[in-house]
């Protein structure tokens, strides 16, 4: 029988310490664990001999891939089958099956656990787990959001859109209409998303959420060849709108840099649903949203110190205006979701920052959390502050992406 590692206890999934632990206080008896594939009743088995602790099904059941083959949960040892002559050769991952009704949509996990979560083969080191990954039941995807110091080929526009309704996602350059992840998707078989904002902060590895399933809409791909991404719409089937905090932020999670201007331009798709009305009016809130919220924060920042503050933002090109004593200065407010590394300033908040008029401080609040309460409201919380005193923009910190031309008479 397959040796697994993880079961069903009191409706949450529970590994064989955990149970083993359960069973010796008295808090589980005989048919209390049960197969996080079939539902069938299990046996929790002690470390003994050559054997790990794990699990076993009471009788065989023949339709579990658990209970009739080798599909370990954590212990690698057994990922291996048999092949010619006795040669030992490793299970491919699209004969696996991916047992995601295990998984709790907005709970978080690294890849390694999701693996061992899901009933399949589980890897020395997460690195091999690739971002697309195929199974026999269900395409399974790791993306991370924040696309920062990646090369410009690699900054696929993968972003949430419609407050979470919907996920827009690009192949990797090398896949075409016929790759055989691609044909699943467009044959509406199960897609399994997990994603995460940033790939690490302060050095540390972030786990992933797990978004759940996602339903396949419609795919754009212009130019038939293996440097051209293909481009994906899904609705998110388990979406969720009482969303936990860290799913909500990826939900309402945006990228500046692909608001702005990229060197290579949006996908055809994406400005599709951010040009319809509704895609119009929830970035035009959300965006409204996040710059009040830092207005708010740099407006406290400030009075904290003991400025008079006058809101002068829809008539200057800087946001603030504060007075202590013979003292004045300005301030430029930049909200975001990213974590602040780069913010897009235009050429009138330049000039006016280099003018030795008075100081302008740069006031940026970075890592603001966004929420929906209701329908088309948003709850805006945290976020960092970044504050450059006296700010003069020097020309190797500047990097232009739009210019205005001229035309000759």
């Amino acid at each position: 029988m397959a040796k697994i590692k993880y079961c069903i206890f009191n409706g949450k999934t529970v590994s064989v310490k955990d149970a083993l632990d359960a069973r010796k206080k008295g808090d589980a008896h005989k048919g209390d664990f049960t197969c996080v594939e079939c539902g069938e009743v299990l046996r929790a088995h002690k470390q003994g001999g050559h054997a790990s602790e794990h699990f076993e099904h009471f009788k065989r059941n023949a339709k579990c891939s658990l209970s009739t083959m080798p599909n370990p949960l954590v212990d690698t040892s057994i990922a291996l089958d048999k092949g010619v002559a006795g040669v030992e050769k490793k299970i491919k991952r699209e004969d696996e099956t991916f047992i995601y009704s295990a998984l709790k949509v907005g709970e978080s996990y690294s890849k390694l656990d999701s693996m061992a979560m899901s009933g399949v083969t589980v890897p020395k080191q997460a690195r091999e787990i690739t971002e697309i990954t195929r199974f026999k039941n269900c395409v399974v995807l790791f993306v991370t959001l924040d696309k920062q110091g990646k090369e410009e080929v690699h900054k696929y526009y993968d972003t949430f859109l419609l407050n979470g309704l919907q996920f827009h996602w690009e192949s990797q350059n090398n896949n075409t209409l016929t790759t055989p992840h691609m044909e699943m998707i467009f044959n509406h078989e199960p897609v399994i998303l997990f994603a995460r904002v940033h790939q690490k902060i302060k050095s540390q590895t972030q786990p992933f959420i797990y978004v759940g399933q996602l339903s396949y809409v419609e795919y754009d791909y212009p130019i038939d060849d293996k440097n051209t991404p293909v481009e994906v719409i899904f609705d998110v089937s388990d979406y969720q709108e009482n969303a936990s905090s860290a799913l909500s932020a990826i939900y309402h999670w945006e990228d500046e840099e692909d608001r702005e201007i990229r060197d290579t331009p949006a996908p055809n798709l994406l400005k599709k649903v951010r040009t319809s009305g509704q895609g119009r009016m929830v970035d035009a809130k959300k965006k409204k949203a996040i710059e009040l919220h830092a207005m708010d924060i740099a407006r406290q920042y400030y009075e904290s110190l003991n400025y008079d503050v006058v809101d002068t933002s829809s008539n200057c090109p800087y946001d603030f205006e504060c007075f202590q004593g013979d003292e004045f200065r300005r301030i430029e407010v930049k909200g975001t979701m990213s974590k602040g590394d780069s913010v897009y300033v235009t050429s009138g908040e330049i000039i006016d920052a280099m003018s030795d008029e008075c100081e302008t401080d740069l006031f940026i609040v970075c890592n603001i959390k966004v929420k929906m309460s209701k329908k088309d409201q948003y709850d805006t919380s945290g976020g960092d502050i970044k504050r450059t005193e006296n700010w003069k923009p020097e020309e190797q910190n500047l990097e232009p992406k739009t210019y205005k031309y001229h035309v000759p008479k």
